[in-house]
């Protein structure tokens, strides 16, 4: 199997993208191997992603590469081609919506979403869409610088997560201020772009209330650090001020469990234990714990089984985003909804020439609010403050 993403975009030094080098070895194996003619039919997506170990927003990336070069062909609800004729396109023009997504999300379907979103409002305004896919800001900036070389003039950007020293040079600040750009999810308002973001202020304020109600009055919240020096996760960052304000007009102390987001999965995960432990052998610790997102909640209610407790009921756990699946509260942020705005917005404002800072919040509703509760064989209850409209 080839090497797979996170091993290709960890090579210091590298002087092509992830994207660019997938594209290489596609290009190698299927449209100058002699195997295909022009005409036809190349592999699934999905396909390609079991065959090479690919991320599919990678994939997704190095299709985007080849089309542009004039190699294949995507037909909507068809498939992908080998083209008739090539045609090296130097030159996108206006008929084409760049987007660009992290590649480094806590969950990877977040990207298909915004994706998905962006790709269907394209292709009302009869508008193609051509991706690349970063992990770092450099990474990020030469793929803005690439798509504008190629004449791309609208351009939606789920961006990756800043530093506060990235923030304080942020080249979104002061690079294509006449080109759309417009921001999805993990933005902030000192870039001074449109963007398409999430109430997670409210979010924080709903989960927060919604644990009071069932009575727990000792409520954890983990919580990234933000120092100099580290990322500036904006939406924790937001939820937390939402579980601050729920906590003061409960008249109930908070309690902050802090962590380095930039430490590796090991580590963060040891520190979750530590609390855990240290907190139930003072014999006055929590009663409920807001985890940092879905992944890390589903992780701590293991690591409660591990210290023999019972989660649900010794600690009650839960969490924010992708709830399918989840046996937990969490949240159901449209990405889907808001990467359908956002390219509804870019493709607004290059018509009418006007590239405006306007920010957009989107309501996060809290779901999975209805749980079994094993012990007693009944269901609990949850009712959510804040309802979707």
């Amino acid at each position: 199997m080839a090497e797979n993403v996170a091993s290709v975009n960890n090579i210091k030094g590298a002087k092509t993208s992830a994207p660019a080098r997938i594209a290489e070895k596609l290009r190698a194996d299927l449209l100058d191997a002699g195997d295909l003619v022009p005409g036809d039919r190349l592999p699934a997506v999905r396909e390609l992603e079991e065959r090479y170990g690919y991320s599919r927003m990678s994939l997704a990336s190095a299709l985007s590469l080849l089309e542009q070069e004039g190699r294949i062909e995507r037909r909507h609800g068809v498939g992908i081609f080998m083209a008739e004729r090539q045609a090296h396109t130097a030159f996108l023009g206006s008929g084409v919506v760049g987007l660009i997504v992290s590649d480094v999300m806590p969950f990877p379907s977040v990207s298909m979403f915004i994706y998905s979103g962006v790709e269907e409002e394209c292709r009302t305004q009869d508008r193609h869409v051509v991706v690349a896919s970063a992990t770092t800001v450099a990474e990020e900036e030469r793929e803005l610088d690439r798509l504008v070389a190629s004449g791309c003039r609208t351009i939606v950007m789920n961006p990756v997560i800043r530093t506060r020293e990235e923030m304080d040079t942020d080249y979104l600040k002061r690079k294509y201020l006449d080109i759309p750009v417009v921001l999805v999810d993990m933005a902030y308002p000192e870039q001074g772009r449109t963007q398409v973001v999430f109430d997670n202020y409210q979010a924080g304020y709903d989960m927060t209330t919604l644990l009071l109600e069932r009575g727990h009055r000792r409520i954890a919240f983990m919580l990234y650090a933000s120092t100099r020096g580290t990322l500036m996760h904006f939406s924790n960052g937001e939820r937390h001020r939402g579980y601050l304000a729920a906590m003061k007009h409960a008249g109930v102390p908070p309690i902050c469990w802090t962590f380095d987001n930039q430490a590796p999965d090991d580590i963060v995960m040891r520190d979750i234990k530590a609390h855990l432990r240290d907190e139930a052998a003072s014999g006055n610790g929590p009663t409920a714990v807001i985890a940092l997102h879905a992944a890390w909640a589903n992780t701590t209610i293991a690591l409660l089984r591990e210290l023999g407790m019972r989660p649900q009921e010794d600690i009650f756990v839960v969490g924010f985003d992708d709830p399918k699946g989840c046996s937990f509260p969490t949240t159901g942020a449209d990405f889907r909804q808001a990467g359908k705005l956002a390219a509804r917005l870019a493709l607004q404002q290059q018509a009418e020439h006007a590239v405006l800072s306007r920010i957009f919040v989107l309501p996060v509703p809290i779901e999975n609010t209805t749980l079994r509760d094993e012990s007693r064989g009944r269901s609990i209850g949850l009712v959510s403050t804040f309802q979707q409209s």
